[in-house]
Parts: structure tokens; C-alpha cells; sequence
């Protein structure tokens, strides 16, 4: 676990009832899953030690600590333009026409769903 950034505390009154075995077992029922090759976004909660199969809610002077963690895909929008540019001059060349709006539009998602599982990952930590 790395040091906090920036800690915001909040107080839950007396009548909370929940135990830290509740809140485990509520939270593993959203445990985090990494994206699959076509998958754009996954989010789920981590252990805050980092540990893979370990807990996921510590309690730590009287206080509860968990982890979210968000790992999204990006792909730079300069390369999606180009190959749908490349496949609308295919296009063109092949049917003597221009692609229209609506088939451009399918071009862009089938060439983002094509690029997807080589795109780069990035992860998120949010320490809760």
C-alpha cells in the first residue's frame, strides 16, 4: 500500500451495523476482472495491500481501507482516423464512391473493435 496523496475521512454514525466480513462479502460479488482483448473499460474492487486473491476491506486503527481500481484501453484517435481513411479510399477505389456519414461511423467502431486488443492499458488506483 503507498502512501495516501490526499485522504478524505468520513464518520459513519453509531447506528451502522455492517461488519467487516459484510462488507468483504458484498464487495467480492465486484472484485476486479482485467479487460478482455475486446473490452474497452473494467472496473472492480483490489485488495489495498495489492495482494491478487487477498482481502479486500483492512480495517487499520478503527478505520476501514479499501481499493478500486479502474484499467481502461486508449487508442490515440490520429491512428483510428488514419485506417479509416485507408479503408474509404479502399472503398472508393473499389465502388467509385464516397463512404457517407452512417458508414463511416460503422468503419470507425469495426477498425476500434479491430485495434482493441493491441491497444495500451491504463490503471487506476483509488485507495477508498
Amino acid at each position: 500500500m503507498s502512501v495516501f496523496k490526499n485522504v478524505i475521512v468520513y464518520r459513519i454514525e453509531a447506528p451502522w451495523s455492517q461488519s467487516l466480513s459484510d462488507a468483504e462479502e458484498a464487495l467480492a460479488a465486484q472484485r476486479f476482472v482485467p479487460c478482455t482483448p475486446s473490452q474497452e473499460k473494467s472496473a472492480g474492487w483490489v485488495g489495498p495491500r495489492g495482494d491478487e486473491h487477498g482481502l479486500l476491506v483492512e480495517s487499520v486503527g478503527g478505520q476501514w481501507i479499501l481499493e478500486f481500481m479502474v484499467e481502461s484501453k486508449t487508442l490515440p484517435g490520429s491512428v483510428v482516423r488514419r485506417k479509416v481513411d485507408e479503408r474509404c479510399a479502399q472503398i472508393e477505389a473499389a465502388t467509385g464512391r464516397k463512404p457517407g456519414k452512417k458508414e463511416k461511423k460503422e468503419l470507425k467502431e469495426d477498425i476500434t473493435h479491430e485495434l482493441l486488443p493491441m491497444a495500451f492499458t491504463r490503471h487506476a488506483r483509488i485507495a477508498v
